[in-house]
This record gives structure tokens, C-alpha cells and sequence, in this order.
């Protein structure tokens, strides 16, 4: 009888450690923070921002993660992109690329946007926030 009372309190036991174990779990992840927001495009590309890593440093440089999305032109399918960390004076609407797919540029100089629609509109964009 104690042998049936023992299988019963390892079944329970198993069933409830298999209940915890194979349950959904939300884990929330940096990327679900993302929140791509599209600001430019050309027939060969666009252009999207991150809102929420839009942030000011002490000197008031702004700093974002932008996205390129090249485009094939005959049938709009994405053919690269390419991910960078942005840095902005807003005040002389200038630029920078702090870092290009996850590699830092540390010569990066100030740049305008020399006609470049899609870097325009992203510094636009960005320091409205």
C-alpha cells in the first residue's frame, strides 16, 4: 500500500515538473524593443530608424540605430541590409557612423548629407525627437 502511495507522490511530482517545464515561457529579449520605423525611400532602398534608441549624450550628440535596406528595383525583394549606429548634430545637421553591421568606425568624421535623400530625412526625422 505504501508503494502505491509513493508511485502516486512521484507521478504527481513528475507531472508537475513537466507542467513548469513545457509551459510557454515570455522571455523578453532586447530585440523585442525595436521598433523600426521607416523614413526614407528610393527605388533602390529605404531607410528606417529606431525610436527607441534614440538618445542624447552630455554634449547633446544624438545617437540612433538606423537600417538600410537595399532594394531590388524589378521585384521590390530586399537584396541587402545593412545596420548602423548613427550619431547626430542636430544643431548643424551633420552626421556620423559610429559603427557599420556591428564594427566600429573610429576615424568616422562629420559628414552633411550631400543630397543623399535618405540620410537627410533620417537626421530630419531623428531630431524631432
Amino acid at each position: 500500500m505504501n508503494y502505491l502511495k509513493d508511485f502516486f507522490k512521484l507521478i504527481g511530482i513528475f507531472i508537475c515538473f513537466a507542467f513548469i517545464l513545457l509551459s510557454p515561457v515570455n522571455f523578453v529579449s532586447s530585440a523585442d524593443s525595436i521598433i523600426w520605423q521607416e523614413v526614407a525611400s528610393t527605388s533602390s532602398g529605404k531607410q528606417f530608424i529606431d525610436i527607441g534608441s534614440i538618445q542624447y549624450d552630455s554634449k547633446g550628440v544624438l545617437s540612433l540605430s538606423t537600417k538600410y535596406n537595399e532594394i531590388n528595383e524589378e521585384n521590390d525583394e530586399i537584396l541587402t541590409t545593412n545596420l548602423y549606429l548613427m550619431e547626430v548634430n542636430c544643431e548643424e545637421r551633420l552626421y556620423r557612423d559610429a559603427s557599420i553591421n556591428g564594427i566600429i568606425q573610429k576615424n568616422s568624421t562629420w559628414k552633411e548629407p550631400n543630397g543623399d535623400k535618405l540620410i537627410k530625412r533620417t537626421i530630419i526625422k531623428a531630431c524631432t525627437f
